[in-house]
C-alpha cells in the first residue's frame, strides 16, 4: 500500500491532475506541450499502477484500502479530460478498477455538482 501511495503522490497526482486535467480544463490556451509530457509520465504511472494491482476487486485485491482511496480522485481528475480517458483504456485492470471505485455511494457523493 506504502508503495502504491508513494508512486501516486511522486508521478501520478501532478501530472494526471495538474498537467493534463486542469490544463486542459482550466486554461484559455492550455499548454499542449506541458500536456504531452503529462500524458507521458502518467503512461508510466498507470504502468506501475498495473504492474502493483494485486487480483482481485480493489488495488490489492478483496479490501478496500487506502491506496484505492487515494488514487480515485486523482485518476477522477484525470478522466475528465478526452486524454485521460484514452490512456486509461490502455490499462484495462485499472479501467476495472475505475469503474467499480466511481460506482461507489460514497465516491459518487464527492462529485461536484453544478
Amino acid at each position: 500500500m506504502n508503495q502504491i501511495l508513494g508512486m501516486l503522490d511522486a508521478y501520478a497526482y501532478r501530472s494526471m491532475v495538474w498537467e493534463v486535467a486542469v490544463e486542459r480544463l482550466e486554461k484559455v490556451a492550455p499548454d499542449e506541450a506541458l500536456i504531452a509530457s503529462g500524458i507521458s509520465q502518467a503512461s508510466k504511472a498507470l504502468q506501475t499502477l498495473s504492474s502493483l494491482n494485486a487480483p482481485g476487486p480493489w488495488l490489492l485485491g478483496d479490501q478496500l484500502t487506502l491506496a484505492d482511496l487515494h488514487a480515485a480522485p486523482i485518476i477522477g481528475y484525470f478522466v475528465k479530460v478526452t486524454e485521460g480517458q484514452s490512456l486509461l483504456a490502455e490499462f484495462p485492470t485499472i479501467q476495472a478498477w475505475w469503474e467499480r471505485i466511481s460506482a461507489r455511494a460514497s465516491f459518487a457523493r464527492t462529485e461536484k455538482t453544478e
